[in-house]
């Protein structure tokens, strides 16, 4: 049997919530809006982790969910949301469902690798500060996915990984100081 948890002051209602464990995997809906209207977005899966289940994604797939894409859409709108957030939510393993994990009112890990595959979220929003609209497309299409490795997450969990050598790897080719402080970190 549970024991409810201590409540400071003793006079608050003793209660236990239980809820069922959902099986699946993390769906993070990615956005960018401004006035509540939704400027640009889209769907990433947790494909692999550091610390399965729970800890942060090494390899993700984004992909076009309507589902996750239609609670965006209404909940920045009923905000008046300005600027980045991200939706999370739990795909049920079985039935595919989605189950609200929580809103983050701020830039979310790998909002960078909408510009990998053509939503790019910081150019949609530069163009609505500007007065203009959005310079790319604003999700992916039915079907369309894309599967990639984080650099360095992937390397640190997995040296050998065949994701790093399958898949597009986010390394900051560009920045060839970045890259190297990346390494070093990851080599102790």
């Amino acid at each position: 049997m549970l024991a409810p948890p201590p409540v400071l002051g003793g006079s608050a209602p003793r209660a236990v919530l239980v809820q069922a464990r959902i099986e699946g995997n993390s769906v993070l809906q990615s956005i960018v809006a401004w006035g509540g209207r939704v400027l640009a977005g889209y769907a990433r899966e947790k494909l692999v982790s550091h610390s399965p289940p729970m800890g942060p994604a090494t390899v993700s797939r984004t992909f076009h969910c309507p589902e996750a894409r239609s609670f965006s859409e209404r909940l920045a709108a009923g905000l008046r949301m300005n600027a980045f957030f991200g939706v999370e939510f739990i795909a049920d393993r079985r039935s595919g469902e989605l189950y609200l994990l929580e809103i983050n009112r701020r830039i979310t890990p790998g909002t960078h690798v909408g510009a990998l595959v053509g939503v790019d979220l910081c150019s949609a929003l530069f163009a609505a500060l500007d007065g203009r609209p959005p310079p790319g497309r604003d999700d992916l299409v039915e079907g369309e996915e894309h599967v990639y490795a984080h650099f360095p997450q992937e390397w640190l969990r997995d040296p050998m990984s065949r994701y790093l050598r399958e898949c597009r790897v986010d390394l900051p080719w560009d920045d060839p100081e970045l890259l190297e402080a990346m390494v070093a970190i990851g080599r102790g």
